[in-house]
């Protein structure tokens, strides 16, 4: 089954075809998430081996450096040269870089969000299209910063890094303004 624009495979693409959507279990395959913790492999070994040539700088008790166009903060240990954080990194391996405008998770939230704020604007809002937009983006960035998490792993939980911060944010907009679930049932009865 192979994978046609924007990653689609052919039985996605029939669905949309017929019926103007299609649904997909995860945005990324468990190759997909291998690659990308390559990726991050890969850029911290980049950053490691640029920033011997800097010097460090010290902020709140934190360690800094700066290194290929990005700020380098250390574990806290004295003395550690074990890289803790890299921002910003995307620059640093273009694995990183495509996933910024991967079409599977903007091209379908943008498209939505601008067809319900098209619809809306002629008039009353249709409360079942806000609640598909909001179900639907919000379980997108959960997604999405769900698979960030797997790429940093246990670190991604941990308050030193901004990963924890965007997982909390992601699934907190999942049950704020109404929880996705019980939206779901309202604009699903409004159908």
């Amino acid at each position: 089954m192979g994978q046609g624009e924007f990653g689609l495979t052919s039985e996605e693409r029939r669905a949309y075809d017929a019926d103007g959507f299609f649904a997909r279990e995860r945005a990324f395959g468990a190759d997909e998430i291998e690659a990308l913790r390559q990726a991050a492999e890969r850029v911290v070994a980049t950053a490691e081996s640029s920033a011997p040539t800097s010097e460090d700088y010290w902020h709140d008790g934190n360690r800094y450096r700066e290194a290929a166009g990005s700020t380098i903060q250390f574990e806290h240990s004295p003395g550690s040269e074990t890289v803790r954080v890299v921002e910003p990194f995307h620059h640093l391996d273009p694995a990183l870089d495509r996933l910024i405008d991967d079409p599977r998770l903007v091209e379908a939230a943008r498209a939505l969000a601008r067809r319900v704020a098209y619809f809306n604007a002629g008039g009353a809002p249709s409360i079942a299209h806000c609640i598909a937009s909001k179900t639907f983006i919000t379980n997108t960035a959960f997604e999405v910063a769900s698979d960030a998490l797997q790429i940093f792993g246990g670190n991604g939980v941990s308050r030193e890094y901004p990963m924890e911060k965007l997982i909390r944010d992601a699934r907190s907009s999942l049950i704020e303004d109404g929880c996705n679930e019980v939206l779901a049932i309202v604009g699903g009865s409004r159908l």
